[in-house]
């Protein structure tokens, strides 16, 4: 059994039956070569009493290093006594955001929720996160793909963390609703977005530069003093102060 290379594959012949070649160094992770011509990687191994084989990929679509730090991938989900064969196939047939936002409105903001907050969350469900993550399948949304979604809407801080903690009542529902494993909310450990406070020194900035535009300023024609008249402006301490 060689090791298996880009160079070794592509010397492989092609049979009128598929076969296999096994890698001299990781064991379970072989090629199977199709009289097609196609060659596929593959990972067999036993799970229980029974001896499983997960396709990985085809060669070209990804190299041999790629497939296999994936077979690693598999193996190591072995040791934690998860057959990867299955996950896979439980993600292939996992619901999509979408679909949980679905039963999320159903079950919670239909029933939950007051009538001004249920309709925020449609709202916020509709316009921002089911267009950015809802054809994901819940199982394949990371904590990645949420920090991302939240940085992307930094420029509006308010609406960027109300989106992310809609995201993550969802997704404990989906735990609990036994849709997802027990703590993997993507959006744990997100911090929210800091709102920026209006600076003190651009406020006193600003009254600085009223005072100084109303001194400047002057009534047309004659002053209400000279008429005996008194109004806002002419009596005002900035009026006095700009007389003296």
């Amino acid at each position: 059994m060689p090791k298996l290379t880009k160079r070794t594959i592509e010397a492989l012949d092609v049979r009128e039956s598929d076969y296999f070649v096994w890698d001299s160094e990781l064991p379970g992770f072989g090629v199977r070569v199709l009289p097609s011509g196609r060659k596929k990687f593959v990972l067999q191994y036993r799970y229980g009493k029974t001896s499983r084989r997960m396709g990985i990929g085809q060669f070209g679509a990804i190299t041999v290093d790629q497939a296999r730090g994936l077979a690693l991938q598999g193996l190591a989900k072995l040791r934690q006594d998860i057959d990867p064969l299955a996950e896979v196939r439980e993600r292939r047939t996992a619901i999509t955001v979408k679909e949980l936002s679905e039963r999320f409105d159903a079950e919670h903001i239909a029933v939950h929720l007051k009538a001004t907050t249920a309709k925020e969350y449609r709202r916020n469900l509709k316009l921002f996160i089911l267009p950015a993550i809802g054809q994901k399948r819940i199982l394949d949304v990371t904590r990645a793909d949420i920090a991302k979604f939240h940085h992307d809407s930094r420029d509006r801080p308010y609406q960027a963390n109300r989106n992310i903690e809609i995201i993550s009542k969802m997704f404990n529902l989906a735990e609990l609703w036994g849709l997802r494993p027990d703590g993997t909310n993507p959006r744990r450990h997100i911090k929210n977005i800091r709102r920026k406070s209006v600076n003190a020194s651009s406020q006193k900035a600003s009254s600085v530069r009223s005072v100084a535009f109303l001194m400047k300023w002057k009534p047309k024609g004659s002053s209400c003093l000279q008429q005996s008249q008194q109004c806002d402006f002419c009596c005002s301490p900035v009026a006095a102060f700009e007389r003296s």
